[in-house]
């Protein structure tokens, strides 16, 4: 088997698969032996089959369909398109669906930041309250009063 394998340059494995597939091998329990005609049949047994129409005699196919058009149409044909369209059609409603959400989630995050944005707009006061210079409480100094006390040392009262 090794030198079988070796002489078609293949692995064993993929040898003794393919002699399986087509009966060339003589297989005895894990043991699998070919013969000289056995290498010779797996050589052509995948030698591809010529596809042309003067090769070999002509043949007329095994099996012959005594069905109208129209009727083979509809038995074969027919139920394939419907289940195609019905399918299309719920892919669209999928989509239209998904589409819709899409635009409900946005619009919604739109107006949760328009609250949020009046929100802090109605907490910040429009004109700030003029500071007590002379409070030494620590709680009063808030970080806004102290960067307004800063606003008005730098810039001049602004």
């Amino acid at each position: 088997m090794d030198e079988a394998a070796d002489y078609l340059r293949w692995t064993r494995r993929g040898l003794i698969k393919v002699a399986k597939r087509h009966g060339l091998c003589m297989v005895r329990g894990r043991e699998v032996t070919f013969t000289k005609a056995d290498i010779v049949g797996i050589i052509e047994a995948l030698r591809p089959k010529p596809s042309g129409i003067l090769v070999g005699r002509l043949t007329t196919p095994a099996v012959r369909y005594a069905l109208p058009g129209s009727r083979l149409y509809e038995l074969a044909v027919k139920p394939k398109l419907e289940r195609q369209a019905r399918k299309e059609a719920q892919r669209e409603r999928f989509a239209k669906a998904r589409e819709e959400q899409r635009e409900l989630a946005a619009e919604s995050k739109r107006q949760e930041a328009a609250q949020k944005r009046a929100a802090k707009a109605a907490q910040q006061p429009s004109a700030p309250e003029p500071l007590d210079y002379t409070n030494r409480d620590s709680n009063y100094w808030t970080a806004a009063r102290k960067r307004q006390l800063r606003a008005e040392r730098n810039g001049g009262g602004e």
